[in-house]
């Protein structure tokens, strides 16, 4: 049995409320998300990871970027050990990290997290929501 399913598909409707604008309820489903994959995982697991780097997504959507960039700095601490420097996730936190540090107003961390995340698309030539070209027009809004 897989003990994570639970805390699984409540982190997928805690985005499902999110987005039908419950934002409340979102972050609860999501907080309950985060403590059960906690408990059933560990602290460095990749769902974990997920998770936090969810709460980075509601936090930055809702404009608040300094909360976002905490969440993702711990999603990336987390993907970086469980899956790799080079691992499409760890290179997708640091995209979301580098459109929190610009929302912020830090464009050179943004760009420095950019350029790292293209560094790494281009080695392992992923493709994909956060492909070369994606990471690139990024820069160039930065």
């Amino acid at each position: 049995e897989d003990m994570g399913l639970p805390a699984r598909l409540l982190h997928n409707e805690a985005i499902l409320a999110f987005d039908g604008g419950a934002y409340d309820a979102a972050e609860d489903m999501l907080a309950r998300s985060l403590e059960q994959m906690q408990a059933a995982f560990g602290t460095w697991h990749p769902d974990v990871a997920a998770c936090l780097a969810t709460a980075g997504d509601f936090a930055r959507r809702q404009g608040e970027a300094a909360a976002a960039m905490h969440s993702y700095e711990q999603a990336l601490a987390i993907f970086e050990r469980s899956l790799g420097p080079d691992h499409q996730d760890t290179l997708k936190c640091m995209c979301k990290m580098a459109l929190a540090a610009r929302d912020g107003g830090d464009f050179a961390k943004a760009e420095e997290y950019l350029r790292t995340a293209l560094a790494g698309f281009r080695r392992v030539g992923i493709s994909g929501e956060f492909n070369i070209r994606t990471v690139v027009r990024d820069l160039r809004d930065v």
